[in-house]
């Protein structure tokens, strides 16, 4: 019995862990546009630079509007994750995905942290999060490949592609695996980022439980931006 016992604790410790997570609703403001540079104006786009290591995608608001995207799995244990992975055989377009998986996000963590990605889809795992852009600001993002591209050659590294506007706090996400290393042709690679224009039930605590409409309405009120991008240096012959 004693052995059994200590097995259990082994298994605990790896699966759980007391480890520091995202902020909820920290709305972290990005930087000032400088002067100088020109913008496309009344616009919120995105733009990207590759190197060696991996690309910078910068987030560029020039609207009126106060923006905020979500972030909440910009974390480099979540980026390559098959659950963010998402592939469209038919339009051959391979992307990670930055939208929010409704029945999985939340208002407060559990007590113990899942330290894998299967936190995407866990209980009270992760907690809604954005970076604030006010008019004129940007935010710059690193995604080094090592990170989003870590499990290329695993089997069952992406999950068929779905709309995430179609779940609600209840669903069951419709996640069906493929495994990328046997296909043939080139896919394109985009990024997708969800883009809110109002988070105040969402930054609610109560409002997840109290208001749930309402909450669920806000939660899938995001625009997606898209930005396509073409990976050069770095090998997976699956991209273009």
């Amino acid at each position: 019995m004693g052995k059994i016992v200590v097995f259990l604790l082994l298994i605990s410790s790896v699966a759980f862990a007391q480890v520091k997570r995202g902020e909820y609703c920290s709305c972290k403001e990005g930087e000032k546009l400088p002067g100088g540079i020109s913008h496309y104006p009344d616009s919120l786009y995105a733009t990207y630079k590759e190197d060696t290591v991996g690309m910078t995608v910068t987030i560029v608001n020039t609207t009126k509007d106060t923006l905020y995207i979500f972030d909440s799995y910009l974390h480099p244990q979540f980026l390559g994750s098959k659950y963010l992975h998402r592939i469209d055989l038919n339009r051959k377009r391979y992307k990670l995905s930055l939208l929010p998986i409704v029945p999985h996000v939340f208002t407060k963590y559990s007590d113990n942290a899942i330290v894998s990605d299967q936190a995407i889809i866990g209980n009270h795992q992760i907690v809604y999060d954005f970076i604030k852009l006010p008019p004129a600001c940007y935010k710059q993002m690193v995604f080094k490949f090592d990170d989003i591209f870590r499990y290329k050659d695993s089997n069952n590294n992406v999950s068929v592609d779905y709309n995430v506007k179609l779940l609600n706090k209840n669903s069951k996400v419709p996640v069906k695996f493929f495994t990328t290393k046997g296909l043939t042709g080139k896919y394109d690679f985009f990024f997708e980022f969800a883009v809110y224009k109002k988070i105040s039930l969402l930054c609610t605590q109560a409002a997840y439980y109290m208001e749930e409409y309402k909450f669920d309405k806000e939660s899938k009120s995001f625009d997606v931006l898209t930005l396509r991008a073409r990976i050069n240096k770095y090998f997976y012959p699956l991209l273009r």
